[in-house]
C-alpha cells in the first residue's frame, strides 16, 4: 500500500520555501532538519520506508492548533 498524509492548510515545499527565502539561517535550518530527522525516525519505527526524500517532497505546513471538532480541548 502507498500512502500519502497532506496538510490542506498553509502547505509550501522546502524547495520553494528556500528559494523563496534565498538562505536560511542557522538556528531555522538546524529546526527543519531537527523535524525531518525526528518524522524520518518515526515512519521507520512503524515500519514506512521513504524512497525519495528531499526537498521537493518536504511539505512545510503551519499548523496553529489541532484539537477535536467540538471538545474544546488541543491534541
Amino acid at each position: 500500500n502507498v500512502g500519502s498524509i497532506r496538510a490542506e492548510y498553509g502547505e509550501e515545499s522546502l524547495f520553494s520555501y528556500v528559494r523563496r527565502k534565498g538562505k536560511l539561517t542557522e538556528a531555522e535550518a538546524a529546526r527543519i532538519i531537527s523535524q525531518i530527522l525526528s518524522a524520518v525516525d518515526y515512519i521507520h519505527f512503524i515500519g514506512i520506508t521513504h524512497r525519495d526524500l528531499k526537498l521537493e517532497n518536504i511539505l512545510l505546513v503551519n499548523v496553529i492548533a489541532v484539537g477535536k471538532v467540538g471538545s474544546g480541548e488541543a491534541l
